[in-house]
């Protein structure tokens, strides 16, 4: 069991290297005061003179999803056919620096972490107009799509959910990341039926407890310190957990649904109404127990191992669910299939808009990177291609 641990021991010590080793350190200031700090590592490629990755290495296929300054699209690579997700985010669509800081604090998180339940990224490169993210293709939609379709979940699907995102969230967690906007909508099934965590816009990296910061996240998810303002730990992510387990059990959040507009304050000063028929006592109790108000006695307070420890998950081995030798629950069916190309859907032309996309060049200095996985399997295709080229 102890040797489940080691991954993320390996990957923070990997980390901490990579943050020592940081170089080509750019700071910006709004005029509110902002700062946002970008960062290339010296051991990530720059796209822009060593790996060449553009657009054109990729077939676009069909669009599969859309946020406010962003499109998602599958898309094969053309040299070796494999699948990804590519997001497409259109800078003149950004509003304020803002904007662009989570987009490299989303790069900077997943570029570095290595783990079976976070989201993995291949490569980014950037147009004129537009940033691209190659990213984890994970077809098996997100967690509330579900929900909404199913009502809830049997206990032994959530409860494999949830301890997979146990083990994201211990790994951020471990790496000072404290991820802020936990909710089903960023827990993506992949084609195996396992779960990942994605979009790490709002996270915030290298994160001190006990700080005071700003107030972020999904209202309905968010726990009572974060909307007070109040100084808050690595707790803050076990109680949108919480939230989000009784939802999957029951297919309702906990909070009466006459007083939508006083959320905010309901969760602030009452306790949440947490019984359902539908839960069992181990269910009921974690939930109850990871959304305590006061985070210094909430579960997870003293780490990660105390919800692994919790009844709740007794039937978990967590270094095979870690390695992925636990069958999971529910398998998606094949849902996304290859369409004709599209490309011309997000050709890097003129965008038409009325802002004026000052982030284009200044603010997307070192935003280029490829891992040597995503480019080592081009080169091996090529390599084969020549040696095939020379026989004929």
């Amino acid at each position: 069991m102890g040797n489940c641990c080691e991954p993320a021991q390996i990957n923070m010590r990997k980390r901490t290297e990579a943050s020592q080793n940081m170089s080509g350190i750019m700071e910006m200031l709004d005029k509110d005061g902002l700062k946002s700090v970008h960062y290339l590592s010296q051991n990530t490629m720059d796209t822009s003179e060593s790996t060449q990755e553009n657009l054109s290495k990729y077939e676009i296929h069909q669009l599969i999803g859309r946020g406010s300054y962003a499109k998602v699209f599958l898309v094969s690579r053309c040299l070796t056919g494999e699948k990804y997700a590519m997001k497409v985010l259109k800078k003149c669509e950004m509003e304020c620096k803002r904007d662009v800081k989570r987009v490299f604090i989303e790069k900077d998180i997943i570029q570095h972490l290595d783990h079976p339940f976070i989201v993995k990224l291949y490569s980014t490169f950037q147009t004129k107009d537009k940033a691209y993210f190659i990213l984890d293709l994970l077809s098996g939609g997100d967690i509330y799509s579900h929900i909404m379709k199913e009502k809830h979940f049997t206990e032994e699907r959530a409860r494999f959910y949830a301890a997979e995102m146990v083990l994201a969230l211990g790994h951020l967690h471990d790496n000072e990341i404290v991820y802020r906007d936990l909710k089903p909508q960023n827990i993506v099934i992949d084609s195996e039926g396992h779960v990942k965590l994605t979009d790490f816009g709002l996270s915030k990296t290298n994160f001190q407890q006990d700080q005071k910061n700003t107030i972020c996240g999904t209202m309905k998810y968010i726990a009572p310190e974060t909307i007070s303002g109040e100084k808050y730990t690595y707790t803050i992510d076990w109680w949108s957990l919480g939230i989000i387990l009784y939802r999957m059990l029951t297919g309702k959040l906990p909070h009466p649904t006459s007083i939508n507009k006083r959320i905010p304050y309901y969760i602030i000063n009452y306790n949440l109404p947490f019984k359902s028929e539908l839960l069992s006592k181990p269910a009921y109790d974690l939930i109850t127990k990871l959304c305590v108000r006061k985070p210094e006695h909430r579960l997870g307070a003293g780490g990660v191992n105390e919800i692994k420890a919790h009844p709740f998950f007794k039937e978990i081995d967590w270094e095979k669910l870690y390695n992925k030798e636990i069958e999971p629950p529910y398998i998606p069916r094949e849902e996304l299939h290859l369409q004709d190309n599209i490309k011309g859907g997000i050709e890097d032309t003129v965008v038409k808009s009325k802002k004026k996309g000052a982030f284009s060049e200044e603010y997307f200095k070192n935003f280029s990177f490829a891992s040597p996985e995503v480019m080592d399997s081009s080169a091996t295709m090529y390599e084969e291609f020549e040696e095939k080229k020379d026989s004929w």
